[in-house]
């Protein structure tokens, strides 16, 4: 905190300090809410620190999400180049240990899904009968490339088929979507123009008639017109119609979501697809070729096909290890993620520590014993308290402001300014124990009043604290106060300031 901003609180000057209570403090120096951050900066108390650590450990765990969906977006478009998808994966971190156990690689078969570690283990067992076969010549192999071939073809018939309706479905919820994006728009409109006649009644502070009956111009009345009326006499309130625009809203974007997400699904078996289908327009045109080879040669197709088989199982074991490569970085994310729920779990959840409310507690008890000892009458002294959110005394949890009588606002000030210097005295507080009043007889205030503020001033000397008034009173005045009080006087014959020469 700047020096500028702490030190109205216990040096109170003469234009400006008695204005407002706590302080007259500046507030150019761009500080948020910055009255309250210096009232908790002189009373030492708990609420800023716990803020601050509340942000820092937010932002940590924002980082945290963020590196996880991070990682998240790059394995999936990893993975759906190798023609697979994500599954079981979480959007965001959680605590649970297990729940990383459940995210695995699947990949597109046919019309449906199949784990990665299943696809493997078959194309290993494959891998195995192909090599302990010896390759066949082409003589040997023609009634069987034959059957392979049509069913080869047979496969993409299928596919193309699915393909086709793939990409119907896929035009026509398109076409949806669209219908959706422009209804939450015009939903949006809505409920823009309504919050903005909310914020027009609530600002003239009157509620407008949508449907009057008299004429707005010349005040006749609409009740003789060629159009009925009934039509119009129920309308719904603006509120309610706020909070159904915003239902539907909210209807429209869940749909809109869950088509988005079996939009992404569509495309992924259509790229799926896609690679499917160029595999097996290559291996009809290798088996096309064997069937016009000659006789003897070694079949092309089992050799190709044991060699895609390898090319493929190298693929795949590479697309495993870049997952359980991304799957340590989850859990190390998800450890650190573990940690933060822990430290958020041992920052206090309310606002105020027990030690700011007892402070606060002990201040208000000041402020109410400096109040009545001043001659405070506007209302009673014990309705008086220190609000836990702006720390300004309040009264009934409303700011006190125009209800008070100007001295009774000067008193008022008096004992809140008093009451931060013994609180110093009985809580560790930042308070440097010393308080300065320029011109503390503001709006005429009593006699009596004053007298009583310099009896309860002077105190400060047994907690070795110190008061210091500036002051224009009439000398003979204040001495008769002064005399039955333990201080000392300094009084200065004219000016303080003077002239030299």
């Amino acid at each position: 905190m700047y020096l500028e901003t702490v030190f109205p609180l216990f040096w109170v000057e003469q234009k400006f300090g008695w204005t407002a209570i706590p302080a007259a403090i500046p507030t150019y120096m761009r500080i948020r809410e910055v009255h309250k951050r210096a009232v908790e900066f002189i009373m030492d108390l708990d609420v800023y620190k716990l803020e601050v650590q509340r942000e820092r450990l937010a932002e940590r765990m924002a980082a945290n999400s963020k590196e996880w969906s991070v990682v998240r977006q790059e394995l999936e478009r990893f993975v759906a180049r190798g023609g697979g998808r994500v599954a079981g994966l979480t959007e965001s971190p959680l605590a649970d240990p297990a729940a990383l156990s459940n995210a695995h690689v699947q990949l597109a078969e046919g019309t449906g899904w199949v784990p990665l570690k299943a696809v493997v283990t078959q194309l290993r067992t494959s891998i195995v009968d192909l090599a302990a076969r010896a390759v066949p010549v082409v003589e040997e192999q023609s009634e069987e490339v034959a059957q392979k071939l049509q069913q080869v073809t047979l496969d993409v018939d299928q596919l193309n088929a699915e393909r086709i309706r793939l990409h119907g479905i896929q035009q026509l919820k398109l076409a949806d979507m669209q219908s959706l994006q422009r209804r939450i728009s015009a939903l949006d409109d809505d409920l823009v123009k309504n919050l903005d006649v909310q914020r027009l009644q609530r600002y003239s502070g009157v509620t407008a008639a949508l449907t009057p009956d008299r004429c707005p111009t010349c005040e006749q009345a609409l009740v003789d017109t060629l159009l009925s009326q009934e039509a119009l006499s129920a309308v719904m309130p603006v509120s309610d119609n706020i909070e159904y625009i915003r239902s539907q809203k909210k209807m429209f974007e869940d749909i809109l979501a869950r088509e988005q997400l079996e939009e992404s699904e569509r495309r992924d078996q259509l790229s799926a697809i896609s690679r499917r289908l160029a595999d097996h327009y290559a291996q009809i045109r290798l088996l096309r070729s064997e069937l016009v080879a000659p006789g003897q040669n070694p079949s092309a197709a089992i050799i190709e096909e044991r060699i895609r088989a390898e090319a493929t199982m190298r693929d795949l074991e590479a697309l495993q290890a870049i997952f359980d490569d991304a799957i340590d970085r989850f859990r190390t994310l998800q450890d650190a993620y573990a940690e933060l729920l822990q430290e958020r779990a041992r920052i206090p959840t309310e606002k105020l520590s027990s030690s700011d409310r007892h402070k606060l507690s002990r201040l208000t008890t000041l402020v109410q014993s400096q109040a009545k000892d001043f001659g405070f009458s506007t209302f009673s002294p014990s309705e008086l308290s220190i609000s836990e959110d702006s720390y300004r005394p309040e009264k009934e949890g409303f700011e006190i402001g125009f209800e008070t009588s100007a001295s009774d606002a000067i008193r008022l000030k008096w004992a809140y300014q008093l009451s931060l210097l013994e609180l110093a005295s009985d809580e560790p507080t930042n308070h440097p124990g010393m308080l300065v009043f320029d011109e503390p007889r503001q709006q005429s205030s009593s006699r009596p009043s004053f007298q009583n503020l310099l009896s309860r001033a002077s105190a400060a000397r047994m907690r070795d604290q110190q008061v210091i008034f500036s002051t224009s009173e009439d000398l003979e005045t204040l001495k008769t106060i002064t005399a039955a009080i333990d201080c000392e006087e300094v009084i200065f014959p004219g000016y303080i300031l003077q002239r030299l020469g």
